[in-house]
């Protein structure tokens, strides 16, 4: 669940850091965050919508190089910066878009790929555990990357590619579904 860690690395521990290695404010970082929040509230339907005349998969396809280079560019420029305006806007560029146009898709691109009967239990599953190993631990692995690597920014960097290319492996083994009929759960 690339979208998941995007928001724990860019929002959770990034709020850990700032203070500490780059001298920013708790406060500025969380008003960026609540910022970045508003945007997506637009942004995640407009996905949505969007993913219904080109595909679901479309959307991941441009979210997850998006977030790739918004977390490179967050980490090794906005961050060192100490410029509380610029890493707001790189939080509203990777929250508010790049996960957003993830976020606003998830949903129908999981349940679609699973029978009927099944959709949301399947859903459900697939969501809670990729969730949970995927992006639930993700501040713990940065903040040991930040303590195994002295804080160089490359660690959060690599790992967040990483799982990122793993995203965009599986998601070109996904079928695409969205023009495809849904069966009826009940036989009609």
């Amino acid at each position: 669940m690339v979208a998941s860690t995007l928001y724990h690395l860019v929002a959770t521990f990034a709020l850990s850091i700032g203070p500490r290695n780059y001298g920013l404010s708790v406060t500025g970082l969380t008003v960026a965050t609540m910022v970045a929040g508003v945007v997506s509230l637009i942004t995640i339907p407009l996905s949505g919508r969007l993913s219904d005349s080109g595909g679901r998969k479309r959307n991941y396809y441009i979210g997850i190089p998006l977030a790739m280079v918004t977390v490179t560019v967050y980490f090794l420029y906005l961050l060192p910066s100490q410029n509380i305006l610029l890493v707001g806007c790189g939080m509203v560029v990777a929250i508010g878009v790049a996960q957003a146009l993830m976020y606003g898709v998830e949903g129908a691109l999981i349940s679609e790929n699973y029978p009927t009967p099944v959709r949301f239990s399947g859903f459900s599953i697939a969501k809670q555990i990729g969730t949970l190993l995927g992006a639930g631990f993700s501040p713990l692995i940065a903040s040991s990357l930040a303590a195994a690597f002295n804080n160089n920014a490359w660690a959060y960097v690599i790992f967040f590619g990483l799982e990122a290319v793993i995203a965009l492996v599986a998601l070109t083994l996904m079928k695409e579904t969205y023009r495809t009929p849904l069966q009826p759960a009940v036989p009609r």
